[in-house]
C-alpha cells in the first residue's frame, strides 16, 4: 500500500526516531514486505536497529537485494519473532 503522508516512509522513520530522542533505550524495528520499503531499510542501516523484509523467496514485489537486516516468509513468522522480541524484552 502507498501512504498517502506526504513524507516518505524513510522521513517518517527518522522523524519518530527523533521524536523518541534518538535514545539508546529505543529497538527500532520496522517490517516490510515489498520494494516500496526499501528507503525505510535504508533509513535504518547503519543504526543499531532490526529491519525485516517479509516475502517468500519467489515474490515478484522482493527486491533482488535489501537493505533489511532480516528475512522472513510471510505474517506466521512475523507473528513468532515479534512474540520473541516482546520475551527477551520481558523482565
Amino acid at each position: 500500500k502507498r501512504s498517502s503522508s506526504r513524507r516518505t516512509r524513510s522521513a517518517q522513520v527518522l522523524y519518530l526516531l527523533e521524536l523518541l530522542g534518538n535514545s539508546d533505550d529505543v529497538l527500532p524495528v520496522y517490517v516490510g514486505d515489498d520494494t516500496t520499503d526499501e528507503a525505510a531499510f535504508r533509513a535504518l542501516a547503519g543504526r543499531d536497529a532490526v529491519s525485516v523484509l517479509v516475502a517468500p523467496a519467489d515474490a515478484s514485489e522482493r527486491p533482488a537485494a535489501t537493505h533489511a537486516t532480516h528475512t522472513l516468509r510471510d505474517v506466521a513468522e512475523v507473528q513468532l519473532f515479534i512474540e520473541a522480541l516482546a520475551a527477551s524484552c520481558d523482565g
